[in-house]
């Protein structure tokens, strides 16, 4: 700023003297030309009035002491021809008869004229007059031009505007600084405070205004990231937040442990300053490509959740929640060692409830009562035997153990197959089953996914309605089979659509005690599903139906060959 209005003031000080220079030329030349003229005026009278009346005119012209060597005197005759000339010998001249200043003369009895000879870089004025005895009389005076004029004075006008700069300079030095030391001094966080120059209030208290605001925009920022550390300080889970290119914008204590690093600050350092474990560094890049991914680490009994952070449809960074998952892989082999000794408690029942129907066959029951009560505990037994061989099923797919091998399996087929088993149990039921699609091709294990999707239709048959319908439709897409089963049945909560899937879980138990079922069929589906890597998505609606859409890689199966 300060060489600016220093550098300002200079060149506002050159242009100045220049104009002033011109100025003044151009009205010292108007007036010196105004006394040229008038003198040539006064001594045109003199002259003429002298030549009236002398005895010898050209003797007169001759003698006349007037006469400098600028000024040129000369006498023309009414046909054009020079009688006299006092510098240039007349019998040399040409005719003047042409020339504007004599014939205007003779029109108007007088005439000006004023022409530039590029000779001699001068002005001549011309003034003649028509005497009585019908000649002319000129006078002529040269005079310097403008140009010549200014080339004279040029020395003397750089030297004074040199001067007049070099003053001007340190005066504009002194100013500036004097102009400049009151802002430089302005308390920027109290700008009003010390305002000096009255021009710059509106601004101050522009940036008074805005000093505030910040102040308060900090303060909410300050106060927001308090609240963040400390609720991400007490959170069991870690948390991380990275930019794009892996830098950590935060990390709480729990995220440090869970790593297993070294406490301390890690924050604006590389991700792998915090883990060097590359499953990590893999998820975080994936979650910068806006990929969502979550899995467990069982050697670690971690659950590691990457989640990408958009901004205007763009990444812009990554968020890495990582939990853990010890109690819940606790309960989980808890629940399946669960499972394996229901099987085996199971068997004492069925053992005990055969037993009975031997004792009945062998008549130590009442012949009236025998068929009735034979056949409850036969019934009976088929549903504990059902449940001892889910269970088993179970506890062979949590281990992901299975004598079966893979083959090529085309859903349809086995859909039509499960459909004749259960057609019975529908028309029952008076349930319509209706099978639509084409052939979808697997490659799995076939005991498996026809257990899968007789579970399912077991399902849409025995929780339908009376006089209902169930829809199956087999869909071959591009890298995927899919099996989509529909019913018109009592639905599901949503609250429990999540759950089905879990083992003995029941929506109703009011309507368990109806409907017969071992409360594993869902949950049979979802471990055959995930042992072939297919995803499971159920839609349903109470009291409208259910549909649950199993989708199986047609080769990500294979390829494990």
């Amino acid at each position: 700023m300060r060489n600016r209005i220093y550098w300002n003031m200079g060149v506002l000080s050159v242009v100045t003297i220049l104009l002033t220079s011109l100025i003044t030329l151009s009205v010292s030349y108007r007036i010196y030309f105004q006394q040229i003229r008038d003198g040539i005026k006064n001594e045109a009278i003199q002259i003429e009035n002298g030549y009236r009346h002398a005895e010898d005119p050209i003797a007169y012209l001759n003698s006349m002491d007037t006469v400098s060597e600028e000024m040129r005197i000369t006498v023309i005759e009414p046909n054009g021809t020079v009688e006299y000339d006092s510098i240039t010998d007349e019998s040399t001249m040409g005719n003047h008869a042409d020339r504007p200043e004599v014939e205007e003369a003779v029109q108007k009895g007088y005439s000006e004229q004023k022409r530039f000879s590029e000779t001699y870089g001068k002005e001549t004025y011309y003034y003649a007059v028509l005497m009585e005895d019908g000649k002319v009389l000129r006078i002529a005076n040269t005079s310097d031009s403008v140009l010549g004029l200014y080339v004279r004075m040029l020395p003397v006008m750089v030297a004074l505007s040199v001067l007049v700069l070099l003053v001007v300079l340190l005066i504009a030095a002194r100013m500036t600084k004097k102009l400049v030391e009151p802002l430089n001094r302005l308390d920027l966080q109290n700008p009003i405070a010390k305002a000096e120059y009255e021009e710059i209030t509106p601004l101050l208290r522009r940036l008074s205004d805005q000093n505030e605001q910040i102040e308060r925009q900090l303060s909410m920022m300050r106060r927001r990231q308090e609240e963040f550390t400390a609720i991400t300080e007490n959170m069991s889970e870690g948390l991380v937040v990275l930019d794009h290119h892996l830098t950590i914008l935060s990390v709480n204590k729990s995220a440090v442990q869970l790593l297993n690093a070294r406490p301390g600050n890690y924050q604006n350092q590389n991700l792998l300053r915090l883990s060097r474990n590359l499953r990590i560094k893999e998820s975080v890049e994936n979650a910068l490509l806006g990929k969502h991914k979550d899995e467990i680490w069982e050697e670690e009994s971690l659950q590691v959740l990457t989640s990408p952070v958009m901004h205007d449809g763009r990444v812009k960074g990554a968020v890495l929640l990582v939990l853990d998952v010890s109690e819940r892989m606790k309960a989980e082999r808890s629940r399946k060692e669960f499972s394996a000794n229901v099987s085996h408690e199971l068997k004492t029942p069925l053992t005990s409830i055969s037993g009975f129907a031997e004792m009945m066959e062998q008549g130590m029951v009442r012949p009236a009562d025998m068929k009735t009560f034979a056949g409850k505990i036969h019934a009976e037994a088929l549903h504990l035997i059902k449940l001892v061989q889910d269970i088993m099923e179970l506890s062979k797919l949590d281990e992901g153990i299975t004598n079966y091998a893979k083959e090529h399996v085309d859903l349809r087929r086995i859909a039509e197959s499960v459909v004749d088993r259960l057609t019975p149990q529908a028309q029952n039921r008076k349930v319509t089953v209706t099978l639509t699609g084409d052939s979808a091709v697997v490659y799995g294990i076939r005991q498996m996914i026809e257990e899968l999707v007789y579970n399912l239709l077991e399902n849409a048959i025995k929780y339908n309605k009376d006089g209902g319908s169930v829809t199956i439709q087999t869909v071959p897409e591009t890298g995927w089979a899919v099996l989509v089963v529909s019913d018109t049945g009592i639905g599901i909560p949503a609250d429990d659509t999540e759950r089905v899937f879990e083992r003995f879980y029941r929506v109703d138990k009011s309507h368990s005690k109806k409907i017969s079922g071992t409360g594993l069929g869902l949950s049979i589906v979802k471990h055959a599903a995930e042992y072939h890597k297919a995803e499971v998505k159920l839609e349903s609606q109470l009291d409208v139906g259910t549909t649950i859409t199993v989708r199986f890689p047609a080769d990500a199966a294979e390829d494990e060959r």
